[in-house]
This record gives structure tokens, sequence and C-alpha cells, in this order.
């Protein structure tokens, strides 16, 4: 009797089609669109389980079959083949495409480099502790771990890889007198006509900014030491590139040799073929394969490795044999991609699988998943000339523009997820991945609040939150799926799992540690005549951790101990010599124990040319 109560007579509205009419435009919304349940009056849903449990009518969402006669037919033609001439085919596939890219990258990367058959050291686009070891106190009293003495013939051949213009950036403030070099080549002298660098100057940065090297291609060359000079000249070079410049003297320059008629071998680094090699066959391949495993590991590899020898490579130069820098990179290379497999598997069924399982759209995948993934796989140049070094606010703040391109960025990411979020709403699935975002949100926060520790956000980490959001077949969603991989793919290989949060000491990058303080540079002593000169700084830091000073003249450390003056004059005579030209000096100074240094400060100049003239240091630290 309840049922017959609840229950909605027909026969009531009149005549047939008027009730026909009333069913099909809905005008209640006790009838259900479903012929068993139209008796039935549903009772109406409040905002909250709309928003959760989706519309009435779910909808599954697709891939836009565009050409589908294209689209469909890898899927036939795969048809005419038996389960074991197909196993057959891959595998032939793969192993032909190993040995092409093997092939190019021994030629490339891996091969050994010589000039006139002489053997060529491959060195890092950036600092190179062999020929200079660092800033600051880092070479030692008057540079002496540094000078290369014993060089032979004070000469070194090298071989630098691509793309050196922008890795011989330096990320945290440099020092160059009175000029702190960051967010640019550390290239210091070289220009107005002259053809020699400071000592300390990037040598791999330097060869391009002469010429020595192709950007696009890297190459080979000679550089010859060449010792103490009194003036480094900055100025425009090749590629863009514009040089430092400084006014003083240094004790140690270098010059590169003219390499015209000498033979090279295996000087080129060949990164573009094999990028352009691995695009062309993933997208056959990707165009072809209808199965996601056969589809996505073999994908997944290629991407890996195209990064690790080819658009971005770890190098590790801890040795001064080529071989064992090339055998280091690949034995690092294998250590982060078998975890990398792990966490792949998880990416794989989580969000691959769901998103290409029965999907039929072959061109559309080949198309669009694969443009995404080559996207995130070379993000160093796709994303390289953004004002964006690292998410955090020091890093923001010290490069213009930097926060207008995160602005940028997160506005283009939010707008992408309201779209992600009205698909999975429409299939019904909100909750769940509310839930789960949520909680992500949640932890992140939580982890942001731990004492001594900055979050985060590495190319992985975001590319691991972000993936369940397009584990679902649309168009779109097959472009942020291929970026995402591809960025979680460049990450690790490149950069390794870093660690989510991570110390101020593991970011600073050579940037002032800020601990134990800085002592004061006094005005300094100076006769009638100028022709004496005495620094002064304030006596010691109280804290145990200190028992001497460290004096830095021009960048490079001449004093270490515990007096709290320094003659200057008589330094620029044994220095220079009794005729020395009337030079700037740039004077800093850091309180130091035997094997370590604080802070220095920011430098101080003295202008022999204008009567020992005195420019106190500004506050802060170097």
């Amino acid at each position: 009797m309840e049922e017959d109560r609840e229950s909605i007579d027909l026969n009531r509205f009149g005549d047939e089609g008027e009730r026909e009419n009333l069913l099909e435009e809905g005008a209640s919304p006790g009838f259900s669109s479903s012929p068993s349940e139209m008796s039935i009056a549903r009772p109406r849903r409040s905002w909250w389980r709309i928003l959760m449990d989706g519309p009435e009518k779910l909808v599954e969402p697709h891939v836009t079959m565009i050409f589908p006669k294209i689209q469909e037919l890898p899927h036939e033609l795969w048809g005419r083949f038996s389960k074991q001439q197909l196993y057959i085919i891959f595998w032939v596939n793969l192993a032909a495409w190993g040995l092409v890219f093997y092939a190019i990258v021994q030629n490339s990367i891996l091969a050994s480099a010589s000039i006139d058959g002489k053997p060529a050291e491959l060195i890092g686009c950036n600092a190179v502790p062999k020929l200079w070891r660092g800033k600051n106190s880092a070479c030692g009293v008057d540079a002496e771990d540094c000078i290369h003495w014993n060089t032979p013939n004070n000469e070194l051949r090298f071989k630098c890889a691509a793309d050196c213009v922008k890795e011989s950036w330096t990320y945290s403030g440099t020092p160059v007198g009175d000029y702190e070099s960051i967010y640019r080549p550390f290239v210091v002298g070289g220009g107005n006509g002259t053809d020699y660098y400071r000592g300390d100057s990037f040598v791999c940065g330097a060869a391009a900014h002469r010429g020595v090297l192709s950007d696009f291609r890297g190459g080979c060359g000679i550089v010859k030491f060449t010792g103490k000079r009194t003036s480094f000249p900055g100025g425009p070079g090749k590629h863009g590139m514009e040089s430092i410049g400084f006014d003083s003297v240094f004790p140690e320059s270098f010059e590169f040799v003219d390499t015209k008629g000498m033979q090279t071998s295996g000087c080129h680094d060949l990164r573009w073929a094999v990028i352009i090699f691995n695009i062309l066959v993933s997208f056959e391949y990707g165009y072809l394969v209808y199965d996601p495993k056969a589809f996505f590991w073999p994908i997944f590899i290629m991407g890996f490795w195209t990064v690790a020898l080819a658009s971005n490579p770890p190098l590790v130069l801890s040795s001064s044999d080529s071989e064992m820098v090339v055998a280091e990179l690949v034995s690092l290379s294998f250590r982060r991609l078998l975890p990398a497999l792990l966490a792949a598997y998880v990416i794989y069924v989580s969000s691959v699988r769901p998103q290409l399982n029965g999907l039929k759209a072959n061109l559309s995948r080949a198309v669009f998943w694969l443009v995404g993934f080559w996207v995130g796989i070379l993000e160093n140049y796709v994303f390289g000339h953004l004002p964006l070094d690292r998410l955090t606010p020091d890093d923001m703040n010290a490069q213009s523009g930097a926060w207008l391109a995160v602005g940028t960025i997160a506005g283009s990411i939010l707008a992408i997820a309201f779209g992600q979020a009205y698909i999975i709403w429409r299939m019904g699935k909100f909750k769940p991945y509310i839930q789960l975002y949520l909680g992500m949100i949640l932890g992140l926060v939580i982890l942001s609040f731990f004492p001594h520790q900055t979050l985060r956000i590495h190319h992985y980490i975001m590319a691991l939150c972000l993936l369940p959001g397009t584990g679902f077949k649309t168009t779109p969603s097959l472009l942020y799926q291929g970026i995402l991989v591809g960025l979680f793919v460049s990450g690790i290989s490149r950069w390794d799992f870093d660690s989510i949060i991570q110390t101020y000491e593991q970011l600073r990058r050579g940037a002032p540690a800020l601990v134990g303080g800085i002592p004061e540079l006094l005005e300094p002593l100076v006769s009638m005549d100028a022709q004496n000169v005495t620094l002064r700084w304030t006596p010691g830091n109280e804290s145990a951790w200190w028992d001497r000073y460290s004096l830095l003249i021009n960048d490079v450390e001449r004093y270490r101990g515990p007096w709290t003056n320094f003659s200057l004059s008589e330094w620029i005579q044994q220095e220079l010599g009794t005729h020395a030209p009337n030079l700037k000096y740039y004077i800093r100074v850091a309180f130091a124990s035997k094997r370590h240094t604080g802070d220095y400060t920011k430098p101080a100049i003295i202008d022999m040319a204008h009567k020992a003239n005195w420019t106190k240091p500004a506050s802060g630290a170097t």
C-alpha cells in the first residue's frame, strides 16, 4: 500500500501523447530516465550530494576521434599477425633502436676526445675544481692550491658539452671586486680586444664567449695559463654573451690556443642528433603500438636515457680521466633508473593504464601524449628561458620577473585543474579525487612547518601529485599526462629523488651561511703621502668556533691568522714591485678557524690612484 501511495498514476494526465510529452520534457523531478524506474519519485539532492556524486546521468569521457580511419589503422594492421609474430616485431624494433642510439652517443658524450692525437679532458660547463677550486678562500693563501705551476707547458686540452652558455651561469652571488655575479655566465675578461680571462672564470663559458666552441655542438680547445695580470676588461663576445670586467690584479689568467689546422676527434656533442632520432622513433612507435604496456615502458626508457646521455646529462667530474667520468655517468644513471622504474610502475597502474587501456585513438596518442612527453623531457630547453630558478622565496626575489612567471604558471595549472575537475565530476568520481588531493595539500602544509626545513616541490614531486588527475580518456588529458610523465623522467634522470624538505645548508649553493657573524672592517690607517696603508678590522668573535681571520684582497685569500691588521702597502710592493700601478683593491674579511671560514663582509674599496681613498663596505655578507 505504501508503494501505491508513492506511485504516480499516469492516467490522470490526459491522453497518451500528453503523457509522453510530459515524460520527454522531464516536468517533474520525480521521473527517472530509466523506463523501469519511471514510476519511482526521487528525492531532490542537496548541492553537496550533487558535487560529490556528480550529475544524475554520468558521462564517460572519451578522446575525439578525428580521422577515425587513420586512428584505427594500427589495430587493423596488427590484426593480420599472430601473437608470436608481434613479439618478434616488437623486440626487433627495440633492439634496432638501442643499437642506433648507442652508436650515436658513442660518438657524442661517450667518445674519448683528442687534439692532434693527445687526449682532451671532458670538463663541466661551470666550475672545474681541477682548474680553480672555488670562490673566496677555497684556493688557500695566495691561491697556492690553484696556480698551475705543474701543468705541462701550462696548458690543458679540454672538451666541453653543448649548451654551455646557460650552463656556465652562477646561481649564488659570486664576487668580482665590488660586483656580485648571479644568473649570468661567470666569465671575467676577454673584452675590449683582449684575449685573456681571469683565472677563476668558467673555462667552457669563456671558450663559448671567445668563439672557440659552438654552444649548439660543444667542442674542444686548449687553454694556456698565463699567470698574473692587472686588468681584465669585459665586453660582448660570441653567442650573445657579455663578460664581466675587473680592474685590478689577479694571480692567474688564461687564454685559448689557436687550434686551426689541428686534427680533432670525438669533440662534438651530438645531443640534438640523439634527441631528434628518439623523437622520430617515439612518434612512429607511439602511433603503431596499441597495447598500453608496450607503449609506456619503451617510451619511458627512451626518455630516461635521452636525458642521461644527451639533453641534460648529470656529469660527475670527480676524476681527471674522461673515460672514468663517462663510466661514472653511466653508473649514476643506472643507479637512478632502478628506483625510477618502481615509481613508473605506480604511475602506470594509477594513471597511464586507465587512460590508454582500450584507447583506439592511436594518432591522438602519438600527437598529444608524445608531444607533451617530449616537452617534459626537454624542460631545460622549453622552460629554460623563463626567469625562474627554484621555487623558494629567496631565489624568486633575486631574479627579476620570477614572481610573474610563477603566477602565470600557477594560473595555468589552476585553470587546467578546474577543467579536469569538471570531467571528474561528470564521471561521478569527484569524492575520491577531492579526498586524495585534500590529503596531499594537508601533507604539504604540515611539511612546510617543519623547523629548519624548506618545502621543495621538485619536478618529480609535482608530476606525482598531478598525474592522478589525468587518468581518464580525453584529448587534453593525453597532453597533460605526457607532460607530467616527461617532467618526472627528466627530474629523476637529471637530479635524482631529492628530498621534499631540505635545509638551508643544502639549498644555499655557496651563498652566505648566515651563522657565526662577520667582523667589521675599520677605516685603514693611511700615511700622509698615502704610501703606507694598514688594513684594520674589529677583534674576534666570542664564539669558540673562530680563532683567526681570513682576509681577501681582490677575491683571493692573502692572509689567514690571528692579527687584526695587515699592511696593504707592503703586500702591493711584494706582489707588484716598487713601481706598482695605482689600482683599486677590493677588501673583505671573515672569521676563521684552522679548517673552516665564516661569511665575508661586503667589499670595501681602497683606490690607490686617489691617495688611498676608502669606500666602506655595504652591510651584509658574501
